[in-house]
């Protein structure tokens, strides 16, 4: 499925259209990764992420986790942040804040939903209030809560069903290093491969897509489980 999910399609594409935003933010000089899913026709979708990175944090991330950042930086996949209140050691949040409102006027992109992680979420929230008109929904980060549509997600990506950005290498290498990992009750959620394997990107569009499978299963008008570990089905 890997060629046939992988597009010639950028942001530019989706111009007018709406989507749901996933955010998965950082812990200290960690990636920050939003993640954007856009409902197409014929029940497809496409998806894209943008990354960001404490820029003092780039050359040692580059190293221990064994990734192309600076490279990915360049190509515009990875934003480094020099925020005057961070000084370049921590994520600067309102970089992420301003990436999102310049792609929201940019492009017309009308975004229904926001799905976030609630860590060090509180002050980027207020941010973010500010620059969509929509609701934020709180994704609890456990099995029980992303079972669904981590199987729904899973299933579409087998069927053929998600499009993404062929050049958004990094969005490839944090699903390569996805695994699944279930409780003791069946349910399963994503988790890294080992700790040095980011796979924030990955986690971003989990939480945009725990919000459109929730709107899909209640409104079909959004468009104008195995062995304990296993491998996530990649792009």
């Amino acid at each position: 499925k890997r060629d046939e999910s992988a597009k010639d399609m950028t942001l530019e594409d989706m111009c007018g259209r709406g989507c749901y935003l996933g955010v998965d933010l950082s812990e200290g000089g960690d990636l920050t990764s939003i993640s954007f899913l856009f409902p197409l026709e014929d029940g497809k979708v496409f998806v894209e992420s943008q990354s960001f990175i404490p820029v003092h944090s780039l050359e040692k991330h580059e190293q221990t986790d064994a990734a192309p950042y600076r490279r990915w930086s360049n190509m515009g996949l990875l934003t480094p942040t020099n925020g005057i209140d961070t000084y370049g050691l921590k994520t600067d949040y309102k970089a992420v804040i301003k990436y999102i409102a310049d792609v929201q006027e940019k492009y017309n992109i009308r975004i229904v939903e926001v799905g976030y992680d609630d860590r060090n979420a509180s002050a980027f929230l207020t941010d973010l209030a500010g620059v969509v008109n929509c609701d934020l929904t709180l994704i609890v980060q456990s099995a029980k809560s992303l079972n669904d549509a981590t199987v729904d997600f899973r299933l579409s990506v087998a069927g053929g069903a998600v499009y993404h950005n062929k050049q958004n290498e990094l969005l490839t290498w944090s699903m390569s290093h996805a695994v699944i990992v279930e409780n003791n009750y069946n349910q399963i959620k994503i988790d890294k491969l080992t700790r040095n394997r980011r796979i924030d990107p990955c986690d971003a569009l989990i939480d945009a897509w725990k919000c459109y499978f929730t709107k899909k299963k209640t409104d079909e008008q959004m468009v104008s489980n195995d062995s304990a570990v296993k491998e996530m089905v990649g792009f």
